[in-house]
């Protein structure tokens, strides 16, 4: 594509995010203040009085940045090859969209906050986060826009391991380890989508890369579905023979069949879905279809949500096969849909 022509694209592209980014401000917490300056304050009241007060109005926005969303994704996978689209033209535009998303509210998950709160217990109160819960810490402010307060963290070991040095990089400061937590998304995101295109080529890569279910759930809302992929998707990239790591090792032979097990059994500790691969580890096909047994298993005990199929969807798309690849594709962009009753009705 043309410099002029990918220009206009990139534009438009960021624009959507962009207006996404701004709508997801109209969530905010009620309880929470994210800066006390007097311009934020003056623009986010109007924002909220939004998301709040004129839900008409906001459900009408989020469902027509979400269509336009999906269109633009369903044109880029359709026409990619005939606009000429380089490797590094995409990756331009997997960035930016990554790094604006990444500046957005988590407007229909609470779930970070819980994430950064467990990760505050230990490295603050120096306690367990499994035998102890927020209410415990009743004079933090941070509890005040948390949900589930009256149970201890839900999240396997591994989560909890790789989170608290995020956390330490927010110095204390909510907004500044909010935004620790969401470069975390922004880095498994990244390498999701670089360990997919190193797997299973460009198709899928784009398939994965500017599906907007992905890209919200993954860098606005940041669930640790999103690390647990990448995680995942390494055990993958480890075990393909003709694309793997060059490991420097005596017996790289051995490092390569233990690699993937260890990869999928600590992506398994970030949330234990993964251990489901473990049996089809070299049978993607096998491996997607456990995924979405999972994924539904989830369906079942808890309730329909998006980020519960970021795993069966990757795993699909690195597989290739068409049948899985339309179901992921189908379910990934009506599954969005479910966030109707949080624009309309009440806050997620």
């Amino acid at each position: 594509m043309t410099s002029i022509k990918f220009f206009l694209l990139f534009i438009l592209y960021s624009l959507l995010f962009t207006l996404f980014t701004i709508y997801s401000y109209t969530q905010v917490d009620l309880n929470l203040t994210l800066s006390s300056n007097p311009i934020y304050q003056s623009i986010q009241s109007q924002l909220t009085n939004i998301g709040y007060f004129n839900r008409p109005q906001s459900t009408i926005i989020f469902f027509s940045l979400l269509t336009l969303l999906s269109t633009f994704y369903f044109l880029l996978s359709a026409f990619s090859e005939k606009w000429y689209l380089s490797h590094k033209q995409l990756w331009i535009l997997i960035i930016g969209s990554g790094l604006i998303l990444t500046l957005s509210y988590p407007a229909f998950a609470h779930d970070i906050f819980n994430y950064i709160f467990d990760a505050r217990t230990v490295v603050k109160y120096g306690q367990n986060p499994y035998f102890t819960t927020p209410l415990n810490f009743p004079d933090d402010d941070w509890t005040r826009f948390m949900r589930w307060t009256h149970v201890g963290s839900v999240y396997p070991p591994g989560w909890l391991i790789t989170t608290v040095p995020f956390y330490l990089l927010g110095f204390g400061k909510f907004t500044l380890t909010l935004l620790s937590f969401k470069l975390l998304g922004l880095i498994s995101f990244l390498s999701s989508s670089w360990l997919i295109l190193k797997i299973a080529g460009r198709r899928a890569w784009i398939l994965w890369s500017f599906n907007p279910m992905v890209l919200i759930e993954s860098l606005s809302s940041v669930h640790n579905e999103i690390t647990m992929v990448a995680f995942t998707l390494l055990a993958f990239y480890i075990i393909d023979v003709k694309k793997g790591l060059a490991l420097p090792s005596a017996r790289p032979g051995l490092i390569k069949k233990i690699a993937p097990s260890l990869c999928i059994i600590f992506a398994g500790l970030i949330k234990y879905t993964s251990f489901l691969l473990l049996p089809f580890l070299r049978k993607p096909i096998y491996a997607a279809i456990a995924a979405w047994v999972g994924a539904i298993a989830f369906f079942f005990a808890r309730e329909i949500n998006p980020w519960y199929i970021l795993l069966p969807v990757a795993i699909s798309f690195m597989s290739k096969n068409k049948y899985l690849v339309s179901l992921s594709l189908v379910s990934s962009l009506l599954i969005m849909y479910r966030y109707y009753p949080c624009a309309a009705i009440f806050s997620c």
